[in-house]
């Protein structure tokens, strides 16, 4: 499964500060970087709680956050899952994005590292 996963752009997190600079550098060679701010799978019906890395990644590479949600029906893959558990019944996921928020919290962030 490695081979995949390292061919697909994977960007490894044991090293937070290279990965930060890995992450701005392809951002800014015109790539795409998908991050999951929690830093780990989700525990169902608790508040999330984000890493700053994604905040930290954008701002360096001077770069627009574009928050994604993804809704997965029935719930799979949370942090009391075993990933390698397969669901009963067969799930949908689908997903929403908000521009609107995206430009609000790039733009504050922006006036908070201004000054």
């Amino acid at each position: 499964m490695r081979g995949p996963i390292v061919n697909a752009g994977y960007i490894s997190n044991g090293d937070s500060e290279k990965m930060i600079q890995a992450c701005v550098e392809c951002l800014q060679a015109g790539g795409i970087v998908i991050i999951f701010p929690e830093g780990t799978r989700s525990v169902d019906g608790k508040p999330y709680k984000f890493q700053r890395g994604a905040a930290r990644i954008a701002l360096k590479a001077n770069t627009v956050l574009t928050p994604v949600t993804l809704r997965c029906h029935p719930p799979t893959l949370s942090k009391q899952d075993k990933w390698y558990q397969i669901p009963a019944q067969k799930f949908h996921l689908g997903m929403s994005v908000e521009m609107i928020l995206c430009w609000t919290i790039f733009a504050t962030s922006r006036r908070t590292v201004s000054r």
